[in-house]
């Protein structure tokens, strides 16, 4: 692998960011609108003495922005490669001596520095708006962002793999993948509040343990290792597994002559 192909292409994403307002603002609005809606909904169930102690603001603000992140990781990761595909540059790219591991190091780079440019903007509104402090986690925010970047990261590969694989009509997934386990993700609530049927699911997806987490922190200050690491398997093993599946249809997409009538 070179590291000087893999600048190259993190250069290519970046100077697009810069110079395109549409993509600044899909950057920053969709988060800031999220933050809004949830930050007030738990100021209002404050004032109304629904949540006594404060703690559901901690829950609700805490798991929206942890929430964007995974969100965020695995549709910037999509969305990358649909651009290119719209701009008809996709074949252009691999018309050079680029490799398919420096193009998806590089790309999965750039998704990891905007999620973190929207976690900064997110946690300075939050403690303007809401006096919601996230480095009150102390050092236990590191290790969940880590599983939530890989995990997003797994995620947004597995949607690319199917573009190549079946062109942009199946883009949709790009925006909507990560919400397709929202529901399981216990985000909001507690897997405790899943039907049993669904629970064993639900321990099977890396971000139910993050949410989780975040909220015996928040409640009683205790960082479950064990967790973290078992979440961290399966965040890595579906990143893995990811990889594998990208470089297999586009392998299969350039021996059958699709990558040339990608649309």
């Amino acid at each position: 692998m070179s590291w000087r192909r893999v600048y190259a292409i993190i250069l290519r994403y970046s100077y697009g960011i810069r110079h395109d307002a549409a993509r600044l603002f899909d950057l920053f609005f969709w988060p800031i609108v999220d933050l809004l809606v949830w930050g007030f909904l738990t100021v209002y169930l404050n004032d109304i003495g629904f949540n006594p102690g404060g703690l559901g603001l901690s829950w609700l603000i805490g798991g929206i922005i942890f929430w964007t992140l995974l969100y965020r990781s695995s549709q910037d990761v999509a969305v990358q490669l649909l651009e290119d595909i719209w701009a008809r540059n996709f074949l252009n790219l691999f018309a050079s001596p680029l490799r398919l591991s420096e193009f998806i190091t590089g790309m999965v780079l750039v998704a990891g520095v905007k999620v973190l440019i929207t976690l900064v903007t997110l946690a300075v509104l939050a403690l303007w708006l809401y006096h919601y402090q996230l480095l009150a986690l102390g050092l236990a925010l590191v290790p969940y962002l880590a599983v939530l970047l890989v995990f997003g990261w797994g995620m947004g590969l597995v949607v690319s793999a199917l573009i190549i694989r079946f062109g942009s009509r199946v883009q949709v997934f790009a925006w909507g993948a990560a919400f397709l386990i929202q529901p399981i993700s216990a985000v909001f609530y507690p897997v405790a509040v899943l039907p049993p049927l669904v629970q064993p699911l639900a321990w099977l997806n890396p971000a139910t343990y993050v949410f989780e987490g975040m909220r015996q922190v928040v409640l009683h200050g205790v960082f479950r290792w064990d967790q973290w690491l078992l979440a961290q398997a399966l965040a890595l093993g579906v990143l893995a597994l990811s990889i594998w599946l990208f470089a297999w249809l586009f392998n299969d997409a350039r021996v059958r002559g699709m990558l040339t009538r990608l649309d």
